[in-house]
Protein backbone atom coordinates (compact mmCIF):
# COMPACT_ATOMS: atom_id res chain seq x y z
CA UNK A 1 0.00 0.00 0.00
CA UNK A 2 1.12 3.61 -0.60
CA UNK A 3 2.45 5.42 2.44
CA UNK A 4 2.68 9.10 1.47
CA UNK A 5 -0.02 11.79 1.40
CA UNK A 6 -0.42 12.60 -2.26
CA UNK A 7 -2.13 15.98 -1.86
CA UNK A 8 -1.28 17.78 1.41
CA UNK A 9 -3.43 20.70 2.50
CA UNK A 10 -2.18 24.00 1.00
CA UNK A 11 -0.51 26.44 3.41
CA UNK A 12 -1.82 29.53 1.58
CA UNK A 13 -5.58 30.17 1.29
CA UNK A 14 -6.84 30.09 -2.30
CA UNK A 15 -10.50 30.14 -3.27
CA UNK A 16 -10.30 31.47 -6.83
CA UNK A 17 -11.23 29.58 -9.97
CA UNK A 18 -8.73 27.99 -12.32
CA UNK A 19 -7.92 29.74 -15.55
CA UNK A 20 -9.24 27.73 -18.48
CA UNK A 21 -5.77 26.68 -19.62
CA UNK A 22 -4.40 25.83 -16.19
CA UNK A 23 -3.81 22.14 -15.61
CA UNK A 24 -6.70 20.69 -13.64
CA UNK A 25 -4.41 19.19 -11.00
CA UNK A 26 -3.59 22.74 -9.87
CA UNK A 27 -7.04 23.03 -8.31
CA UNK A 28 -6.34 20.04 -6.06
CA UNK A 29 -2.88 21.31 -5.18
CA UNK A 30 -3.84 24.92 -4.37
CA UNK A 31 -7.53 25.38 -3.68
CA UNK A 32 -8.74 25.67 -0.10
CA UNK A 33 -12.41 25.56 -1.06
CA UNK A 34 -14.39 23.00 1.01
CA UNK A 35 -15.04 20.94 -2.13
CA UNK A 36 -11.32 20.75 -2.90
CA UNK A 37 -10.61 19.70 0.69
CA UNK A 38 -13.18 16.91 0.40
CA UNK A 39 -11.71 15.65 -2.88
CA UNK A 40 -8.16 15.73 -1.45
CA UNK A 41 -9.29 13.72 1.55
CA UNK A 42 -10.95 11.17 -0.72
CA UNK A 43 -8.11 10.76 -3.19
CA UNK A 44 -5.52 10.55 -0.40
CA UNK A 45 -7.53 7.76 1.25
CA UNK A 46 -7.92 5.92 -2.05
CA UNK A 47 -4.24 6.31 -2.84
CA UNK A 48 -3.30 4.88 0.58
CA UNK A 49 -5.01 1.63 -0.56
CA UNK A 50 -3.18 1.52 -3.87
CA UNK A 51 0.06 -0.46 -4.40
CA UNK A 52 2.34 2.20 -5.90
CA UNK A 53 5.81 1.39 -4.59
CA UNK A 54 7.55 2.94 -7.61
CA UNK A 55 5.38 6.08 -7.59
CA UNK A 56 4.20 5.70 -11.18
CA UNK A 57 0.55 6.36 -10.41
CA UNK A 58 1.47 9.27 -8.12
CA UNK A 59 3.36 10.88 -11.00
CA UNK A 60 0.29 10.53 -13.24
CA UNK A 61 -2.11 11.82 -10.58
CA UNK A 62 0.01 14.97 -10.24
CA UNK A 63 0.63 15.37 -13.98
CA UNK A 64 -0.01 18.73 -15.64
CA UNK A 65 -1.25 16.85 -18.72
CA UNK A 66 -5.01 16.66 -18.20
CA UNK A 67 -5.45 13.41 -20.15
CA UNK A 68 -2.71 11.70 -18.14
CA UNK A 69 -4.23 13.11 -14.94
CA UNK A 70 -7.77 11.91 -15.65
CA UNK A 71 -6.54 8.57 -16.97
CA UNK A 72 -4.81 8.03 -13.62
CA UNK A 73 -8.01 8.98 -11.81
CA UNK A 74 -9.80 6.29 -13.79
CA UNK A 75 -7.24 3.67 -12.72
CA UNK A 76 -7.41 4.69 -9.08
CA UNK A 77 -11.21 4.87 -9.04
CA UNK A 78 -11.70 1.46 -10.69
CA UNK A 79 -9.25 -0.11 -8.24
CA UNK A 80 -11.13 1.50 -5.33
CA UNK A 81 -14.58 0.56 -6.70
CA UNK A 82 -13.55 -3.08 -7.22
CA UNK A 83 -12.26 -3.24 -3.64
CA UNK A 84 -15.70 -2.23 -2.41
CA UNK A 85 -17.09 -5.37 -4.09
CA UNK A 86 -14.22 -7.75 -3.36
CA UNK A 87 -11.25 -6.50 -1.25
CA UNK A 88 -8.53 -8.78 -2.63
CA UNK A 89 -7.23 -6.96 -5.72
CA UNK A 90 -3.79 -7.43 -7.27
CA UNK A 91 -2.60 -4.56 -9.44
CA UNK A 92 -0.53 -5.52 -12.50
CA UNK A 93 0.28 -8.86 -10.95
CA UNK A 94 3.76 -10.05 -11.83
CA UNK A 95 4.61 -6.65 -13.29
CA UNK A 96 2.25 -7.02 -16.25
CA UNK A 97 -1.32 -6.27 -17.16
CA UNK A 98 -4.20 -6.34 -17.01
CA UNK A 99 -4.51 -3.61 -14.41
CA UNK A 100 -6.58 -5.47 -11.84
CA UNK A 101 -7.00 -9.13 -10.99
CA UNK A 102 -9.72 -9.83 -8.44
CA UNK A 103 -9.38 -12.78 -6.05
CA UNK A 104 -11.80 -14.52 -3.72
CA UNK A 105 -10.60 -17.21 -1.30
CA UNK A 106 -7.28 -17.35 -3.15
CA UNK A 107 -8.91 -17.95 -6.54
CA UNK A 108 -8.96 -15.41 -9.35
CA UNK A 109 -12.54 -14.49 -10.31
CA UNK A 110 -12.13 -11.43 -12.56
CA UNK A 111 -9.59 -9.51 -14.66
CA UNK A 112 -10.09 -5.82 -15.49
CA UNK A 113 -8.15 -3.52 -17.82
CA UNK A 114 -8.76 0.25 -17.57
CA UNK A 115 -8.76 2.78 -20.41
CA UNK A 116 -10.02 6.33 -20.95
CA UNK A 117 -11.91 8.08 -23.74
CA UNK A 118 -11.47 11.82 -24.25
CA UNK A 119 -12.94 14.51 -26.45
CA UNK A 120 -12.28 14.37 -30.17
CA UNK A 121 -8.78 15.93 -30.64
CA UNK A 122 -9.77 18.65 -33.12
CA UNK A 123 -12.63 19.71 -30.86
CA UNK A 124 -10.22 19.84 -27.94
CA UNK A 125 -8.02 22.13 -30.05
CA UNK A 126 -11.04 24.36 -30.75
CA UNK A 127 -11.72 24.57 -27.04
CA UNK A 128 -8.08 25.39 -26.33
CA UNK A 129 -8.10 28.30 -28.81
CA UNK A 130 -11.21 29.66 -27.12
CA UNK A 131 -9.67 29.23 -23.67
CA UNK A 132 -6.53 31.13 -24.66
CA UNK A 133 -8.70 34.10 -25.54
CA UNK A 134 -11.07 33.89 -22.56
CA UNK A 135 -8.20 33.53 -20.09
CA UNK A 136 -6.70 36.75 -21.44
CA UNK A 137 -10.02 38.60 -21.32
CA UNK A 138 -10.73 37.42 -17.78
CA UNK A 139 -7.29 38.62 -16.74
CA UNK A 140 -7.73 42.05 -18.32
CA UNK A 141 -11.37 42.86 -17.47
CA UNK A 142 -13.73 42.47 -14.53
CA UNK A 143 -17.52 42.24 -14.88
CA UNK A 144 -18.83 45.78 -14.30
CA UNK A 145 -22.46 45.59 -15.26
CA UNK A 146 -22.01 43.09 -18.11
CA UNK A 147 -20.82 39.58 -18.79
CA UNK A 148 -19.19 38.98 -22.14
CA UNK A 149 -20.02 36.09 -24.46
CA UNK A 150 -17.17 35.44 -26.88
CA UNK A 151 -17.10 33.07 -29.83
CA UNK A 152 -14.44 32.47 -32.46
CA UNK A 153 -16.76 32.07 -35.45
CA UNK A 154 -14.19 31.52 -38.18
CA UNK A 155 -10.46 30.93 -37.94
CA UNK A 156 -7.87 30.17 -40.59
CA UNK A 157 -6.10 27.11 -39.14
CA UNK A 158 -2.77 28.51 -40.33
CA UNK A 159 -3.11 31.60 -38.14
CA UNK A 160 -3.37 32.18 -34.41
CA UNK A 161 -6.02 34.44 -32.92
CA UNK A 162 -4.36 37.89 -32.51
CA UNK A 163 -4.94 38.01 -28.75
CA UNK A 164 -3.68 41.56 -28.22
CA UNK A 165 -5.81 43.03 -31.01
CA UNK A 166 -8.92 41.09 -29.97
CA UNK A 167 -8.43 42.17 -26.34
CA UNK A 168 -8.17 45.81 -27.42
CA UNK A 169 -11.34 45.43 -29.50
CA UNK A 170 -13.14 43.89 -26.51
CA UNK A 171 -12.02 46.78 -24.30
CA UNK A 172 -13.34 49.35 -26.78
CA UNK A 173 -16.64 47.44 -27.09
CA UNK A 174 -17.09 47.27 -23.31
CA UNK A 175 -16.18 50.93 -22.90
CA UNK A 176 -18.87 52.02 -25.37
CA UNK A 177 -21.71 50.05 -23.78
CA UNK A 178 -24.71 51.89 -22.27
CA UNK A 179 -25.78 51.38 -18.69
CA UNK A 180 -26.91 47.77 -18.21
CA UNK A 181 -30.52 48.72 -17.46
CA UNK A 182 -30.70 50.51 -20.81
CA UNK A 183 -29.60 47.38 -22.70
CA UNK A 184 -32.00 45.26 -20.63
CA UNK A 185 -34.94 47.53 -21.42
CA UNK A 186 -34.07 47.50 -25.13
CA UNK A 187 -33.83 43.70 -25.12
CA UNK A 188 -37.21 43.39 -23.40
CA UNK A 189 -38.56 45.67 -26.12
CA UNK A 190 -37.46 43.26 -28.82
CA UNK A 191 -34.01 44.61 -29.72
CA UNK A 192 -30.85 42.52 -29.86
CA UNK A 193 -28.29 42.60 -27.07
CA UNK A 194 -25.21 44.74 -27.81
CA UNK A 195 -22.72 42.90 -30.02
CA UNK A 196 -19.60 43.47 -32.08
CA UNK A 197 -17.60 41.40 -34.57
CA UNK A 198 -13.83 41.54 -34.88
CA UNK A 199 -12.37 40.53 -38.25
CA UNK A 200 -8.75 40.25 -39.34
CA UNK A 201 -7.00 38.00 -41.87
CA UNK A 202 -9.82 35.47 -42.08
CA UNK A 203 -10.47 35.38 -38.31
CA UNK A 204 -13.91 36.38 -37.07
CA UNK A 205 -14.62 36.81 -33.35
CA UNK A 206 -18.03 37.83 -32.07
CA UNK A 207 -18.64 39.62 -28.75
CA UNK A 208 -22.06 39.83 -27.13
CA UNK A 209 -22.71 41.81 -23.93
CA UNK A 210 -25.04 40.21 -21.38
CA UNK A 211 -26.42 42.73 -18.83
CA UNK A 212 -26.10 41.75 -15.17
CA UNK A 213 -28.80 42.17 -12.55
CA UNK A 214 -28.29 45.30 -10.41
CA UNK A 215 -27.63 43.14 -7.31
CA UNK A 216 -25.55 40.44 -9.04
CA UNK A 217 -23.00 38.80 -6.72
CA UNK A 218 -20.34 39.09 -9.43
CA UNK A 219 -20.26 42.87 -8.95
CA UNK A 220 -18.55 42.43 -5.59
CA UNK A 221 -16.84 39.06 -6.12
CA UNK A 222 -13.10 39.63 -6.71
CA UNK A 223 -12.83 36.23 -8.42
CA UNK A 224 -15.77 36.77 -10.80
CA UNK A 225 -15.05 36.27 -14.48
CA UNK A 226 -16.39 38.44 -17.25
CA UNK A 227 -16.33 35.48 -19.69
CA UNK A 228 -17.75 32.34 -18.20
CA UNK A 229 -19.36 30.24 -20.92
CA UNK A 230 -17.51 27.65 -22.97
CA UNK A 231 -16.97 27.60 -26.71
CA UNK A 232 -19.39 26.31 -29.30
CA UNK A 233 -17.68 23.23 -30.74
CA UNK A 234 -18.94 20.46 -32.92
CA UNK A 235 -19.13 18.61 -36.19
CA UNK A 236 -19.76 14.98 -37.06
CA UNK A 237 -19.83 12.93 -33.85
CA UNK A 238 -17.49 9.95 -34.14
CA UNK A 239 -17.24 8.88 -30.51
CA UNK A 240 -18.21 5.30 -31.37
CA UNK A 241 -15.33 5.00 -33.85
CA UNK A 242 -12.77 6.39 -31.42
CA UNK A 243 -14.03 4.20 -28.60
CA UNK A 244 -13.83 1.13 -30.84
CA UNK A 245 -10.24 2.08 -31.72
CA UNK A 246 -9.36 2.40 -28.02
CA UNK A 247 -10.92 -0.99 -27.28
CA UNK A 248 -9.08 -2.57 -30.20
CA UNK A 249 -5.84 -1.13 -28.85
CA UNK A 250 -6.38 -3.12 -25.65
CA UNK A 251 -7.23 -6.23 -27.66
CA UNK A 252 -3.67 -6.24 -28.99
CA UNK A 253 -2.10 -6.35 -25.51
CA UNK A 254 -0.37 -9.76 -25.09
CA UNK A 255 -1.54 -10.37 -21.53
CA UNK A 256 -1.39 -13.90 -20.18
CA UNK A 257 -4.84 -14.62 -18.78
CA UNK A 258 -6.57 -17.62 -17.24
CA UNK A 259 -9.06 -18.56 -20.02
CA UNK A 260 -11.66 -19.54 -17.41
CA UNK A 261 -11.74 -16.07 -15.78
CA UNK A 262 -14.07 -13.32 -17.06
CA UNK A 263 -12.15 -10.39 -18.56
CA UNK A 264 -13.64 -6.86 -18.64
CA UNK A 265 -12.48 -3.60 -20.20
CA UNK A 266 -13.44 -0.61 -17.99
CA UNK A 267 -13.70 2.74 -19.80
CA UNK A 268 -13.59 6.13 -18.09
CA UNK A 269 -15.79 8.21 -20.38
CA UNK A 270 -14.59 11.83 -20.60
CA UNK A 271 -16.21 12.53 -23.97
CA UNK A 272 -19.46 14.47 -23.42
CA UNK A 273 -20.66 13.45 -26.89
CA UNK A 274 -20.31 9.71 -26.22
CA UNK A 275 -23.90 8.97 -25.26
CA UNK A 276 -25.84 5.69 -25.09
CA UNK A 277 -26.29 5.51 -28.88
CA UNK A 278 -22.58 6.00 -29.50
CA UNK A 279 -21.81 3.32 -26.91
CA UNK A 280 -24.22 0.80 -28.44
CA UNK A 281 -22.80 1.36 -31.93
CA UNK A 282 -19.23 1.04 -30.60
CA UNK A 283 -20.03 -2.30 -28.95
CA UNK A 284 -22.41 -3.91 -31.43
CA UNK A 285 -22.10 -1.90 -34.65
CA UNK A 286 -24.86 -0.54 -36.84
CA UNK A 287 -26.85 -3.70 -36.25
CA UNK A 288 -27.25 -3.11 -32.51
CA UNK A 289 -31.01 -2.78 -33.11
CA UNK A 290 -31.08 -6.40 -34.29
CA UNK A 291 -30.10 -7.38 -30.74
CA UNK A 292 -33.32 -5.88 -29.37
CA UNK A 293 -35.30 -7.57 -32.18
CA UNK A 294 -36.24 -4.20 -33.67
CA UNK A 295 -35.25 -5.40 -37.17
CA UNK A 296 -33.22 -7.99 -39.03
CA UNK A 297 -29.42 -7.45 -39.24
CA UNK A 298 -28.33 -5.53 -42.32
CA UNK A 299 -24.65 -4.79 -41.88
CA UNK A 300 -22.97 -7.76 -40.19
CA UNK A 301 -21.16 -8.81 -43.38
CA UNK A 302 -19.36 -5.44 -43.66
CA UNK A 303 -16.45 -5.29 -41.24
CA UNK A 304 -16.35 -1.50 -41.03
CA UNK A 305 -19.91 -1.42 -39.72
CA UNK A 306 -19.38 -4.05 -37.04
CA UNK A 307 -18.94 -3.19 -33.41
CA UNK A 308 -16.18 -4.30 -31.08
CA UNK A 309 -18.30 -7.31 -30.08
CA UNK A 310 -20.70 -8.00 -32.92
CA UNK A 311 -24.24 -9.23 -32.39
CA UNK A 312 -23.99 -13.04 -32.33
CA UNK A 313 -26.39 -13.54 -35.22
CA UNK A 314 -24.51 -15.68 -37.68
CA UNK A 315 -21.22 -13.82 -37.95
CA UNK A 316 -17.97 -15.62 -37.11
CA UNK A 317 -17.27 -15.09 -33.37
CA UNK A 318 -14.45 -12.69 -32.56
CA UNK A 319 -12.94 -10.99 -29.50
CA UNK A 320 -14.20 -13.93 -27.50
CA UNK A 321 -11.82 -13.49 -24.56
CA UNK A 322 -13.66 -10.32 -23.47
CA UNK A 323 -16.71 -10.93 -21.31
CA UNK A 324 -17.95 -7.34 -21.27
CA UNK A 325 -17.10 -3.65 -21.46
CA UNK A 326 -17.99 -1.41 -18.52
CA UNK A 327 -18.34 2.32 -19.29
CA UNK A 328 -18.09 4.71 -16.35
CA UNK A 329 -20.03 7.95 -16.79
CA UNK A 330 -19.99 10.87 -14.36
CA UNK A 331 -17.45 12.79 -12.33
CA UNK A 332 -15.08 10.32 -10.73
CA UNK A 333 -13.17 13.30 -9.32
CA UNK A 334 -16.12 14.44 -7.22
CA UNK A 335 -17.49 10.92 -6.72
CA UNK A 336 -21.01 12.26 -7.07
CA UNK A 337 -24.20 10.22 -7.06
CA UNK A 338 -24.47 10.62 -10.85
CA UNK A 339 -21.64 8.14 -11.48
CA UNK A 340 -23.01 5.19 -13.42
CA UNK A 341 -21.50 1.92 -14.58
CA UNK A 342 -23.00 0.80 -17.89
CA UNK A 343 -22.01 -2.81 -18.59
CA UNK A 344 -22.26 -4.20 -22.12
CA UNK A 345 -22.15 -7.99 -22.44
CA UNK A 346 -20.30 -9.68 -25.30
CA UNK A 347 -22.56 -12.02 -27.34
CA UNK A 348 -19.42 -13.95 -28.34
CA UNK A 349 -17.82 -13.93 -24.89
CA UNK A 350 -16.08 -17.19 -24.02
CA UNK A 351 -16.70 -16.67 -20.30
CA UNK A 352 -19.88 -14.88 -19.15
CA UNK A 353 -19.55 -12.13 -16.55
CA UNK A 354 -21.24 -13.27 -13.32
CA UNK A 355 -23.49 -10.77 -11.60
CA UNK A 356 -22.23 -8.88 -8.56
CA UNK A 357 -18.57 -8.49 -9.55
CA UNK A 358 -18.92 -4.87 -10.75
CA UNK A 359 -20.82 -1.93 -9.19
CA UNK A 360 -23.24 -2.06 -12.10
CA UNK A 361 -25.92 0.60 -12.63
CA UNK A 362 -27.39 -0.82 -15.86
CA UNK A 363 -26.40 -3.86 -17.88
CA UNK A 364 -27.11 -4.47 -21.57
CA UNK A 365 -27.53 -8.22 -21.86
CA UNK A 366 -29.63 -11.11 -23.18
CA UNK A 367 -33.09 -11.03 -21.59
CA UNK A 368 -35.14 -14.01 -20.45
CA UNK A 369 -37.20 -13.92 -23.63
CA UNK A 370 -35.95 -13.16 -27.15
CA UNK A 371 -33.69 -10.20 -27.65
CA UNK A 372 -31.43 -8.03 -25.54
CA UNK A 373 -32.05 -4.99 -23.38
CA UNK A 374 -31.14 -3.09 -20.24
CA UNK A 375 -31.40 -4.45 -16.71
CA UNK A 376 -32.65 -2.61 -14.79
CA UNK A 377 -34.76 -0.91 -17.47
CA UNK A 378 -33.27 2.12 -19.21
CA UNK A 379 -34.52 4.06 -22.24
CA UNK A 380 -33.09 3.00 -25.58
CA UNK A 381 -31.98 5.60 -28.16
Amino acid sequence: MSASTLFPEPATPSTGLLANLESHVVWLQRSTQPQAMAVRSRVNAWYQEFPDSDGQLAAKLTSTNNEVYYGAWDELYVYHALRQVEPHIRYEEGGQGPDCRVYRDGRQILAVEVLSLFLRPEWARQARRHHELTDRLNKMFRPQGYFLHVEVLVQDQRRNVPLKAVTEAAGTFLGDLPEPQVATAAYEGGQALPWHEFERNGIYVRFEALPMRPNAASLTDPDARIVGTGPAIGGVVDSHERLKERLNGKRKKPYILDPSVPYVLAVGNHDPFCNDLQLLIAMYGRDWEALIDAREPLWQDELKFRGFFGIGKGETPYHTRFSAVAVINGSVLFHDTAIEWLVFDNPHGRVPLPGGLLPTTHRFQALDGPGWGWRPARSLP
